[in-house]
């Protein structure tokens, strides 16, 4: 049976794989790194990366940049018009990273809506980490990357390639603007994906999946090797000694040694990244319950002295404590406020506590049913000028109070 990919179109032992949309929920961490490791294993050595998208979860951004990076795939990432936030780092995992034209790169730092310490602890090792990556990946200087990152960078692919973010430019003949001065990356997202179906370069199945050598024609290498003119090749051999041949040919695969050294220093990185990440998980979450326990126990401790205040007073009997516990736990301001409106007055105390011979005590005794019917102007006037009366007479008819 024929092999079924949800990110990626294969074409023999070459595939494309996407990252379109946001990662976490459009594009699964785990799920896209079992993917490609199922190509490798189905004997696919060359692997396109096409990056559009406006970031999303750190932790499933992680997962995809570890497993392009411990790829043995030769794999080229390429920006088909967004790469910002967690998808931008993930661009710099390819061996090559190619910017389409009109595309743009951001980096900022790593975010949460939690304000706790172990969530910063872990947000300020991630923000440590990228930086290193990119440092490695770049030459940048790391106060530049860190300043870039502190005040959101956005970066056309000329710019990329200039900081050394991208390897080369894809040429396309597209006319797209894009201005994340006036634009929101949905906004940015939206003119991208409108275009896409219309560039080549994207496959949309496998009839139109172009092949590994026309992917790469129209991209421009920025590096001194690809610009300098060609010598002739049997000149050179001719005029040099046969001793001095072996230099030139250490000095062309020295580049392929730098880059193996470069890449196995980030998989390094990387690693470290993954088992200090996954520590400081399991400690967020253990401060996460010791937060909760506290917060469950606070709320109980409020919910018992609410209720034991409104016993004490008389606004309610004392065999209705747990259902008043039970509301106040689960919604604490409704049975704060449901109490707080009784109206505390002499009667209703009376009602609890005094001997059977009172008048307000004779009336507690009665059935709310059996009073209804004998005399339902007095189940009136209690409703309204002494309704911790009538709740209680309510109770113990209904056994529960009135909504």
């Amino acid at each position: 049976m024929k092999d079924e990919y949800t990110y990626a179109t294969v074409n023999g032992t070459s595939a494309t794989m996407c990252v379109h949309g946001e990662i976490g929920t459009d594009v699964i961490g785990k799920d896209f790194a079992a993917e490609l490791t199922r190509l490798e294993s189905n004997g696919v050595t060359d692997i396109t990366v096409r990056i559009m998208s406006g970031g999303g979860s750190v932790i499933h951004g992680l997962a995809i940049f570890s497993a392009i990076l411990n790829s043995k795939a030769a794999i080229t990432t390429v920006n088909d018009g967004l790469a910002a936030s967690s998808a931008g780092w993930i661009f710099l995992a390819g061996t090559n990273a190619v910017m389409a034209d009109y595309s743009l790169l951001m980096l900022h730092n790593p975010s949460s809506p939690s304000q706790d310490p172990k969530t910063n602890e872990v947000l300020t090792y991630m923000r440590n980490s990228i930086l290193t990556i990119f440092k490695k990946r770049t030459g940048v200087d790391i106060a530049v990357l860190s300043e870039m990152m502190n005040k959101e960078t956005w970066m056309d692919a000329e710019e990329a390639v200039a900081y050394g973010f991208a390897t080369g430019i894809q040429e396309t003949a597209l006319l797209v603007e894009l201005n994340p001065n006036a634009q929101t990356v949905n906004e940015m997202y939206a003119i991208c994906n409108a275009v896409l179906p219309k560039n080549e370069a994207v496959p949309m199945n496998e009839e139109t999946l172009p092949e590994v050598a026309e992917e790469t024609t129209d991209v421009v290498v920025t590096n001194e090797a690809a610009e300098a003119p060609e010598a002739p090749e049997a000149a050179i051999v001719a005029e040099t000694p046969a001793e001095e041949v072996a230099a030139p040919v250490e000095a062309e695969t020295a580049p392929e040694a730098v880059v193996d050294e470069e890449k196995q220093s980030l998989i390094q990185t990387n690693a470290e990244l993954v088992t200090k990440l996954a520590a400081l998980e399991t400690a967020l979450n253990s401060f996460k319950q010791a937060e909760a326990d506290k917060q469950k126990e606070a709320a109980a401790k409020l919910a018992n002295e609410l209720v034991a205040n409104a016993v004490a007073v008389g606004k309610i009997a004392n065999d209705a404590t747990a259902t008043w516990t039970d509301l106040a736990l689960n919604n604490y301001s409704l049975a704060k406020s449901t109490l707080d409106a009784l109206k505390l007055n002499r009667a209703g105390v009376d009602i609890l506590n005094v001997a059977k011979g009172s008048p307000a005590a004779q009336v507690a005794a009665k059935n709310l049913r059996q009073l209804e019917k004998e005399n339902p102007k007095e189940v009136a006037r209690l409703l309204k000028d002494e309704p911790g009366v009538y709740n209680e007479l309510y109770f113990n008819s209904y056994g529960k109070y009135p909504a």
